[in-house]
């Protein structure tokens, strides 16, 4: 990477796998990039109270699905617009599948498409390097995300990318080509040990790396 890419300001969000992969993608990109990490559900949001149960608009920005960023999307739009990123990397799936919370989460795939469409549409607008990074796999037993509604949701979401000429960082079959993924898919919970994260972390640097090394008018907006 050249000396001006190393001052690159990354953004990546996402749902709660992002926030698994953190701590490891900030170790891999120290020095060759300025990371942004804006939350999710769970310990990984930046806001001190989630959208989902919140009386008053939260006091910030819920990045971990779709559906939670179209609810706020004036505020998303600020944000992105204001921040001029060089590279955006994001991925949704696993929360807005999500069947808990009295179905409050879920997003249907026809709604998450169109989310999905006016998110991209927005980046695009505001940022020339985006990388879309696939749903991971729903494990055998999850009791809230029906066994594969995460291949449901990545084919509706590779339409949507195809579109607007959009990489794909597939995370969900570096997750299958795993070696414990026999074992863990027996399992009923859709996060990783954090030597798996620490696999997924390895891949996102390198997709954002060799996008943030193309030159901008290598490719098509």
């Amino acid at each position: 990477m050249n000396e001006n890419k190393l001052k690159s300001k990354v953004l990546y969000f996402g749902d709660s796998i992002s926030g698994g992969y953190t701590k490891g993608l900030t170790e891999l990109l120290s020095g060759k990039a300025d990371l942004v990490k804006l939350g999710a559900v769970a310990g990984y949001r930046v806001q001190t109270e989630p959208l989902w149960k919140a009386r008053r608009p939260a006091i910030n920005l819920d990045f971990g699905s779709a559906k939670a960023c179209i609810s706020d999307f004036e505020r998303f739009e600020k944000h992105i617009s204001e921040a001029k990123y060089d590279l955006i990397h994001f991925n949704f799936g696993l929360n807005d599948i999500f069947r808990g919370r009295e179905g409050s989460w879920y997003n249907p795939p026809e709604n998450y498409a169109e989310d999905l469409t006016k998110i991209v549409e927005l980046l695009k607008d505001n940022c020339k390097k985006i990388i879309w990074a696939n749903t991971t796999p729903i494990p055998l037993n999850d009791p809230t995300r029906p066994v594969g509604d995460d291949l449901i949701y990545n084919n509706a979401a590779e339409k949507v990318m195809a579109k607007y000429n959009i990489p794909i960082n597939d995370l969900h079959s570096v997750i299958t080509d795993w070696q414990g993924f026999d074992e863990w898919r027996k399992g009923d919970d859709v996060h990783f040990s954090d030597e798996v994260s620490f696999t997924l972390a390895e891949q996102v640097m390198k997709v954002m790396l060799s996008l943030l090394d193309q030159p901008e008018d290598s490719r098509a907006q």
